[in-house]
């Protein structure tokens, strides 16, 4: 069984013990919002740390400090402007640690994004001791100040941020490392083609004497020049430096041509193959697991929309009715909404009149949930949603039918009795007596 095989049977394996219970997902995450948080510390996480908004302004703000470090660097007479722009961007990333300490917590340096978390925090606390060593205690500091113009150089490490804020500099920058080992077996190969080159060069070419021969001997002399030498011709094909010792015999012609055809082109085709090859592995890893967090978040769902709809169910009896599922419709507008969907009342009351097939005011626990599930679905799930109320309908319809043919059957039996009694009743009638009691 493949590598990709394996992670996707672990992942469904997974799915099928993932706990249907309400506290179930923060149990597994940390980070994520458990019941006894304070409604201001889940606004703090939903606008600040998991919005999409304050995000993108951070990333623009670590765009500009870069920015700023590369004119610092090169316009150094206008220092006192870059040091306000510094201060500014420092005091933004203090906040932003501030409200990431406070919404986190103990998850800070744990969990998934702990390392990453660590060395803001890091970058952050070296920022906030520059300031106070350099604004605070101004003087002739030595060796401390030569230290603290060192540190003041990762300010720029702080670009490695973007990555995981912009997913595709994540994928690429992911896929390139996950490809870094083909990658070095392919630098292998070429030294070693490399290593065998040059020694035939060296025996041969830097062999030969003679005054017109010191070409020869100064870029294939020792197996370290020659294969110098070839590297230059692997990596820019130029052939003009060699065209007299192409010149000088054919086979050497034929000799640096097909080295040029496999050394340069071919290495190259195998370098981009084995590198594209490695993003492509990354970003269907990347949507398989995706895609197996929407399942296990939808699972859990789908375990609050069942708790739903046993607190609806009043009597209960098993079925929701129509007045039960409007008397709890805020509460599952408000459940909606806080996994991502946004439907309003009548949105909702679409899913009752579709599993509601008899219009008999009343729907069971797993009508309500697949009616739901065509709500929660994505784009790529929307033609099985359609196969399954497709299927339900057909089911119910073959129900009605029967149920009406048992009917009208029952109808005919009845119908038969009436006409039986109906010639019963003529036959005992006096001579003459019509039926109906008419003469």
């Amino acid at each position: 069984m493949s590598e990709s095989a394996q992670g996707r049977s672990q992942r469904a394996v997974s799915l099928k013990n993932i706990d249907e219970g309400p506290g179930n997902d923060e149990e597994q995450n940390p980070e994520a919002s458990p019941e006894d948080m304070s409604e201001f510390r889940k606004w703090v996480g939903e606008v600040f740390i998991e919005g999409n908004r304050f995000q993108s302004f951070i990333a623009l703000i670590i765009l500009g400090n870069a920015a700023v470090i590369g004119l610092e660097t090169d316009v150094k007479e206008m220092t006192w402007l870059w040091n306000m722009f510094e201060n500014t961007f420092l005091f933004i990333f203090v906040i932003e640690l501030a409200l990431r300490v406070f919404y986190l917590r103990s998850a800070l340096c744990s969990g998934p994004q702990g390392h990453s978390n660590a060395f803001d925090a890091t970058l952050v606390i070296s920022g906030v001791v520059d300031y106070i060593v350099t604004q605070l205690l101004k003087g002739d500091l030595g060796t401390i100040g030569m230290i603290i113009k060192a540190c003041r150089l990762l300010r720029i490490l702080r670009l490695f941020r973007l990555f995981k804020m912009i997913k595709p500099l994540y994928m690429l920058a992911s896929g390139f490392l996950e490809s870094a080992g083909a990658v070095f077996w392919v630098s292998v190969l070429c030294g070693l083609g490399l290593y065998i080159c040059a020694i035939f060069l060296t025996r041969t070419l830097g062999a030969l004497e003679g005054k017109d021969n010191e070409i020869y001997a100064l870029k294939f002399g020792t197996v370290l020049h020659s294969m110098f030498t070839l590297f230059e011709l692997m990596s820019n094909p130029d052939l003009d430096s060699m065209e007299q010792i192409m010149l000088a015999s054919p086979a050497m012609m034929m000799f640096f041509v097909t080295f040029i055809i496999y050394g340069s082109f071919a290495m190259l085709s195998i370098l981009t193959g084995v590198i594209s090859e490695g993003m492509i592995e990354k970003g269907n890893s990347h949507k398989e697991e995706m895609r197996f967090d929407e399942e296990k978040k939808k699972h859990i769902f789908m375990g609050k929309l069942r708790t739903h709809f046993e607190l609806s169910d009043a009597d209960g009896d098993g079925t929701m009715t129509r007045e039960e599922f409007h008397d709890k419709l805020p509460e599952m507008i408000t459940l909606f909404r806080s996994y991502g969907f946004y439907y309003d009342s009548a949105d909702l009351q679409i899913v009752f009149d579709l599993v509601d097939f008899d219009k008999g005011g009343t729907v069971e626990v797993e009508e309500f949930l697949q009616g739901m599930t065509s709500f929660t679905a994505n784009v790529s799930d929307l033609p099985l949603q359609f196969l399954r109320l497709q299927s339900n309908i057909m089911v119910h319809m073959n129900k009605m039918e029967e149920l009406m043919l048992t009917k009208f059957a029952g109808i005919e039996v009845s119908q038969a009795n009436l006409d039986a009694k109906l010639n019963m009743l003529n036959m005992k009638a006096p001579p003459g007596q019509m039926r109906g009691g008419c003469w």
